[in-house]
């Protein structure tokens, strides 16, 4: 059985969602309000998609797809006010609604397939474009900075980063550089 996790700020959407997921024959390996808590639980749980809101407490989706492993798709539910008004990265499929259970969980059927489906690339090769070395190493780096100087944990650093990145609408790397430059006071 594939299994999904499910990611909203609102506990009742969540909780919807969850038992659609489940009826529909899914695994459901948790469900979170913020993407670092996906993110960690990606790391027990062998889960094929996340399913979620545009908006998560600490994050957008598209942040979120950017550190996913390779090989777990993501649909993003949108409410109708977010429709046609953010930014879907490829790779992404998008869901608007309201939505009816079968298109639903069609949607994530086909999410599963995608993501599941053998690649012709080399192994380990991610299937989408992740940040390079370098760049992880700046974010970290930040993330010290931050650590150091304010008594922050890893989490809380790395949410700041997200947080400041999403209010000026800027990449998590050009957040970070400009923390190192000293150009954001913090």
């Amino acid at each position: 059985m594939k299994s999904v996790i499910i990611a909203f700020q609102n506990p009742e959407a969540a909780e919807t969602i969850r038992r659609v997921v489940q009826l529909g024959g899914y695994g459901v390996s948790g469900v979170c309000s913020g993407g670092a808590e996906v993110l960690r639980m990606m790391e027990w749980a062998s889960a094929s998609a996340v399913v979620c809101g545009y908006r998560l407490k600490d994050t957008t989706a598209a942040e979120l797809y950017e550190n996913l492993p390779a090989g777990v798709g993501m649909m993003v539910l949108l409410a109708q006010n977010q429709a046609g008004s953010v930014d879907i990265p490829y790779g992404i499929q998008s869901v608007n609604l309201p939505v009816s259970r079968t298109a639903l969980l069609d949607t994530l059927k086909t999410v599963i397939m995608i993501n599941d489906r053998p690649s012709s690339k080399k192994s380990g090769e991610d299937k989408r474009p992740g940040r390079s070395d370098e760049d992880k190493q700046t974010i970290t780096r930040a993330k010290e900075l931050l650590m150091d100087q304010n008594n922050m944990t890893e989490d809380q650093a790395h949410r700041f980063i997200q947080r400041v990145s999403m209010n000026n609408g800027s990449k998590m790397i050009d957040t970070a550089k400009a923390i190192l430059a000293g150009e954001i006071v913090y």
